[in-house]
């Protein structure tokens, strides 16, 4: 029989009353037990200077942190109704924080601290099942974990995948047999389905506990309510617990992090910083280190001195290249690239160093719906680093809101209103770039949200929309060909539009073309069970501009060229006459180190 447990976690909203509300409910659909998230805010953990992704999930989850003694008279409460408790940690002293003064049942070490060997074994000295989720871990690294951490037999590992929410068919029950043969105590999973009854099938293959994300009313807004069960649904889940159906086989040396997963480890996790200046060949201990979140290097835990080959700077992220290897100078074939109207995306943070590092002509910018709101300001800093030489493209921002998504055709007026305040702001923005270079500044979009509308509906609405611009502003806009499973919000989800050949018809009538994205092609013919060779060469004719980059599977964007399932279509698409624009994942950190290994392979190949 498998435990199922309830994740409170941060859906009591900042709450309390909703918080006593949820674990008296529980007791009353008969759940058997309930856990919390505890996060002590006496010192600063997520560091605002660094990237947006956790700038964003700090916000809310400031807005709805629980002091220590809320979440343990919480804990007693549900004792008292015949519930065991769990309680999350992310720090050490977080966990001797709150089990100084009360003892759960069990320990939970989330998927970003999974291999954070120090907190594991912290949590296991108070003598309780520890759990540990493993979401968006290699092979590797399981195999880390399990030679690093010596389970009891009540401990519990948890297969994860850390998507908010996972889509259908990106979680795989197959998986927990291996799991059995790697880890010697109980086995369980993690849910964060989209759809609640995959769960069914986890139990078929046989797991120990089933955890999930609880809810009180699915419309309520918060971080983790698109990846929760309200209680009628949980409910179900504890009846079905003998219940299985269905799996399929696969092997974990599959398993790849997709760019979600590893996104939010990094988000949510915590690294290694140098708190000062150190030369090469210095000599580096852990206890020298800062640990900050998010993560941008090393994740903590995975080492204990390093010896370094280059110098390094304070408050910069401690890398593996600092001390196991050094890149190789590269060469890059400039004339070449420029030739085959190669592009870089920029930031308006980076665009001056990314210009100048690379001799490019073209460069598009990604924009931020807070870059929208600044764009004068941005503008006049801008105007006095370009050249007539350059030619520029803009990509849109994929939100209008931490919460909402771009869709100028939305039920809700706020999102509606916001939409089209970004675009336009985009197109003012594209035709100050025109004016300036002389040259056409295409607008590309992600145009995903489709919500209650019709295809026919959803498509007209863009081609009149992008029509109309286009004849008022003389500015294009070229949506962009999507990923059947997309990363929105920190969690996959399908897509029902730009991402599938049924829809070509539609697509041949955007008045600005269409924006090929090779990765997402990838994917999208994967998921179809498709030749992607064939969708590239379908849609390259309807293309005025394309995104490169490399992609294995039905999910897995963000790797590197070569290693992914683009091959020799890479040469097709670097010979069309559009601008090129080079999208590898993170190509932009550690003095964009990313951007040159793509443009080195890329070159060899224009």
């Amino acid at each position: 029989m498998s435990v199922l447990i309830s994740e409170i976690g941060i859906n009591h909203l900042g709450d309390v009353a909703k918080l006593t509300r949820m674990i008296e409910k529980a007791a009353a659909y008969g759940l058997p037990s309930v856990k919390f998230q505890y996060r002590s805010y006496g010192t600063e953990f997520f560091d605002s200077a660094l990237e947006m992704g956790s700038t964003l999930l700090a916000q809310e989850l400031s807005k709805v942190n629980l002091d220590r003694s809320t979440i343990q008279d919480s804990c007693l409460l549900a004792r008292k109704l015949g519930l065991s408790v769990g309680v999350s940690f992310f720090r050490i002293e977080d966990l001797h924080d709150f089990c100084a003064n009360f003892l759960p049942d069990y320990i939970k070490i989330p998927s970003a601290e999974a291999i954070n060997f120090e907190l594991i074994r912290a949590a296991q000295i108070y003598g309780v099942p520890v759990m540990v989720s493993t979401g968006g871990q290699t092979l590797l690294q399981l195999e880390r974990l399990a030679t690093e951490v010596t389970f009891l037999s009540d401990d519990v590992v948890l297969y994860c995948v850390a998507n908010y929410p996972a889509a259908l068919g990106s979680t795989l029950p197959a998986m927990i047999a291996q799991y059995r043969a790697l880890f010697p105590c109980k086995i369980g999973y993690s849910s964060h389905d989209e759809n609640w009854e995959v769960n069914i099938a986890f139990l078929h293959v046989g797991i120990d506990f089933l955890e999930r994300h609880l809810c009180e009313d699915k419309s309520d807004r918060g971080l983790d309510i698109s990846t929760s069960s309200d209680f009628d649904e949980m409910a179900k889940l504890n009846m079905f617990c003998r219940n299985q159906e269905w799996c399929r086989q696969v092997n974990i040396s599959d398993k790849a992090p997709n760019q979600g997963e590893i996104q939010n480890l990094r988000d949510l996790g915590s690294g290694y910083y140098y708190k000062r200046d150190y030369s090469k060949g210095d000599r580096v201990l852990v206890a020298d280190l800062e640990v900050k979140s998010p993560c941008r290097g090393v994740r903590v835990g995975s080492i204990s001195e390093v010896d370094l080959i280059d110098s390094v700077y304070a408050g910069s992220p401690v890398l593996d290249e600092d001390f196991i290897f050094k890149c190789k100078s590269i060469k890059l074939r400039i004339e070449d690239l420029i030739k085959n109207r190669i592009s870089l995306p920029v930031r308006f943070h980076d665009y001056k160093k990314i210009m100048s590092t690379f001799a490019l002509h073209n460069f598009e910018f990604h924009m931020s719906y807070r870059d929208v709101e600044k764009i004068l300001e941005l503008q006049n800093d801008l105007s006095q680093n370009l050249s007539t030489e350059h030619e520029f493209s803009i990509h849109l921002p994929d939100y209008v809101s931490s919460r909402a998504l771009i869709d100028p055709f939305s039920s809700e007026a706020s999102v509606r209103v916001q939409s089209r305040y970004i675009i336009e702001g985009c197109v003012k923005f594209a035709r100050f770039l025109e004016d300036f270079t002389g040259k056409k500044c295409p607008i590309i979009g992600s145009f995903s949200a489709i919500g209650t509308r019709q295809k026919t509906e959803f498509y007209n609405g863009y081609r009149d929309l992008i029509g109309e611009i286009m004849e008022r502003d003389k500015v294009t806009i070229a949506p962009q060909f999507l990923p059947k499973k997309a990363w929105y919000f920190g969690g996959s989800c399908e897509l029902n539009v730009f991402c599938s050949l049924d829809d070509l018809e539609f697509y041949r009538e955007m008045p600005g073309g269409l924006c090929l994205d090779t990765a997402h092609c990838i994917m999208a013919a994967n998921f179809a069970g498709a030749s992607k060779s064939l969708w590239l060469q379908t849609l390259l004719p309807l293309a005025t501009h394309v995104h490169v980059s490399d992609a294995q599977g039905d999910d897995g964007e963000g790797v590197k060229f070569g290693d992914g399932e683009l091959g020799d279509d890479v040469q097709i698409v670097l010979a069309h006459k559009s601008v090129k624009v080079i999208e590898q994942w993170e190509g932009h950190l550690y003095n964009f180190r990313g951007f040159e290994q793509a443009l080195a392979f890329l070159g060899e190949r224009v």
